[in-house]
């Protein structure tokens, strides 16, 4: 009996960490072409230079207190990318990633990738989230519903800490909403992802240009 636990427990132990290691050697021979989950969405949301001044000092991780995604947690990266396309507009690519738990051992892991447009308008400068990509992998299949609660809290989390208002994610995904879940559970992730919340309160001012 004792040798049959001690059996069972390596299976559950090695498992997990022979599917990682192999997830690991694919990305880095570069041989995962493609990911399961990509999602992009494209915005047009006023953006506080302030906030995106702090996203970027911020690197760190934080958890966020969902009852469908277990230990979902964002990992801010700060910015890695620009590109300049003229001398009144160029992007910024500020990077991030979420995780969170699938299994006793197992997480699923996603990249998230918020695309700013700096553009100068009669030589005031503006600031916009233009874009905003999600791609990820994970060692087991997501319930729909899952799906679209990690894509509606991520919109509504990354409305929160940069733009001046928000990003309604309900509205984002109104049309496809009803392909991935039922009425009763896009309410109550609306419920959780409904801005402003108590982020908001004392921020009314304007974006900021300095």
């Amino acid at each position: 009996m004792g040798v049959l636990l001690i059996v069972a427990a390596f299976i559950a132990l090695a498992v997990p960490l022979v599917d990682w290691a192999r997830r690991v050697v694919r990305d880095w021979i570069n041989a995962n072409h493609s990911y399961p989950y990509e999602f992009t969405f494209q915005l047009h949301e006023a953006v506080d230079a302030m906030l995106v001044r702090q996203f970027l000092e911020r690197k760190r991780r934080y958890r966020l207190r969902r009852k469908a995604l277990r230990k979902l947690t964002l990992i801010t990266r700060g910015g890695g990318r620009i590109e300049r396309v003229s001398d009144d507009r160029a992007l910024v690519m500020l990077h991030s990633s979420a995780t969170f738990k699938v299994g006793a051992l197992a997480r699923a892991r996603f990249e998230v990738v918020v695309e700013v447009l700096a553009h100068r308008v009669s030589t005031v400068p503006t600031y916009a989230i233009v874009q905003c990509r999600l791609f990820g992998d994970s060692p087991r299949p997501l319930q729909p519903a899952s799906i679209y609660e990690l894509v509606a809290v991520v919109l509504h989390e990354f409305g929160v800490k940069l733009t001046t208002k928000g990003i309604e994610a309900n509205k984002v995904l109104e049309l496809v909403g009803p392909l991935f879940a039922s009425d009763t559970k896009r309410k109550r992730v609306t419920e959780l992802c409904t801005p402003p919340d108590d982020r908001f309160v004392g921020r009314l001012r304007p974006a900021s240009s300095n």
